[in-house]
């Protein structure tokens, strides 16, 4: 295991909130986000069953 130095870490951080900082505010909501996972996965299902019809 390698050893990383405090100040190594904390610049990695920095730049990291940056890119964080950088970015558009997203306009979804958890909800949203939720719903299209849902949907993926009923996609995913229906798919699937049509499938093992054929």
């Amino acid at each position: 295991m390698s050893v990383i130095s405090t100040q190594v870490l904390q610049d990695v951080i920095d730049e990291i909130q940056g890119e964080i900082d950088s970015r558009p505010e997203e306009t979804e909501s958890l909800a949203d986000i939720e719903r299209a996972e849902n949907n993926v996965i009923d996609q995913q299902e229906h798919s699937h069953n049509a499938r093992g019809r054929l």
